[in-house]
């Protein structure tokens, strides 16, 4: 089986990008309560298929997928524009990981950046205007913004230690990020144009996952110490962290419910195996949705906030999956011999 680690709240073959290609069969399994047709929406993924790592989209209606760029190399990291027409990810088709963008309709990509260095994490402004972006360029891991039709690169912080993993506000109007080396990372807020740059924490530990709430004021993040790993929530404006999870297990990959009422997550406090839980803001327990004993990870809620998409190796390879909000309908999405993760769901009425 392919080999995957999360970072931050991406889960990406390697750190760096680079693919692992499943040697494991499909399982002819058929899925118990089957998640009914259609999809809330169209899911964007990255696939392995053909030793090519590259991205297919999952139609809501027949569940047909299509591979969407014709390309030999590596394609990742892929952010969705907030109207679905385009997606931005990066790609190593001409050597070292640039910043690129593709229309969704006709297949068109666009080359943004141009640098010898590493470019990584790429993230839409909710607005559609600006892309931020992760770039190695002067010799450290900054943060930049780009237009999105590819003018004015602007580097926004000026550090001696790696930032990354750029997360925009719900209004465009500031970037929550994380500081620090590896195993020593601080989360940070700053307002869009680089001002006001500034520690949300000061407790020590590593922290990582920054989500943004859908109405802006809180932001969920992991903090690491030792061996455990829990999620918190820490207002916008500054202020005490509050511990969401209770300390049992490693705690991972935050992702809010469109509504802001509940978290799904990752844990592996049954038996070690990481799996899906749900936990409601108002007081409850966390819950959890996937199947025990079996590996599932990355959950991402589609946009009606009905079902959760996530990959899962309970096939012997990563493959999508879906399931209502509530753990129900577990649903198979793709059945071949290699790798599927990073699910993204496209708004309704996104161009074909």
């Amino acid at each position: 089986m392919g080999a995957f680690v999360l970072c931050g709240s991406l889960l990406l073959t390697s750190c760096s990008g680079q693919a692992q290609e499943s040697t494991s069969q499909p399982s002819t399994a058929t899925p118990v309560a089957a998640f009914e047709s259609p999809l809330p929406t169209d899911i964007l993924f990255i696939s392995s298929r053909n030793n090519v790592q590259t991205f297919y989209r999952l139609k809501s209606d027949d569940r047909d997928d299509k591979r969407l760029v014709d390309t030999t190399t590596r394609d990742y990291q892929p952010s969705l524009s907030p109207d679905g027409s385009k997606v931005a990810f990066i790609s190593e088709r001409e050597g070292t990981p640039e910043l690129y963008i593709m229309s969704l309709e006709s297949g068109e990509t666009t080359r943004l950046t141009w640098n010898i260095a590493r470019e990584s994490t790429p993230a839409w402004s909710p607005d559609g205007l600006r892309i931020s972006f992760v770039s190695e360029q002067d010799g450290n891991a900054e943060i930049y913004v780009i237009d999105a039709d590819g003018q004015n690169p602007t580097r926004l912080t000026w550090n001696g230690v790696p930032d990354r993993l750029p997360v925009w506000s719900p209004d465009s109007s500031q970037i929550a990020y994380l500081s620090g080396p590896d195993g020593a990372a601080t989360l940070m807020i700053m307002r869009a144009d680089g001002n006001d740059q500034r520690a949300l924490t000061d407790q020590g530990g590593n922290e990582s996952a920054p989500a943004w709430s859908p109405d802006g004021s809180q932001i969920a993040f992991v903090r690491e110490n030792g061996t455990q790993a829990d999620i918190y929530l820490v207002p916008a404006s500054g202020g005490t962290p509050t511990r969401l999870t209770d300390g049992i297990g490693r705690n991972t990959a935050p992702a809010w419910s469109p509504d802001g009422s509940a978290i799904a997550f990752v844990s592996d406090r049954e038996a070690g195996v990481p799996g899906i839980y749900r936990i409601d803001l108002n007081g409850g327990s966390p819950v959890r949705l996937s199947e025990d004993g079996v590996l599932d990870e990355a959950p991402v809620w589609a946009p009606d906030g009905s079902a959760i998409a996530f990959i899962s190796s309970r096939n012997n390879n990563w493959e999508l999956y879906v399931m209502s909000q509530d753990g129900a309908r577990q649903s198979r999405l793709t059945s071949n011999a290699y790798d599927d993760w990073s699910p993204r769901w496209l708004v309704k009425g996104a161009p074909r």
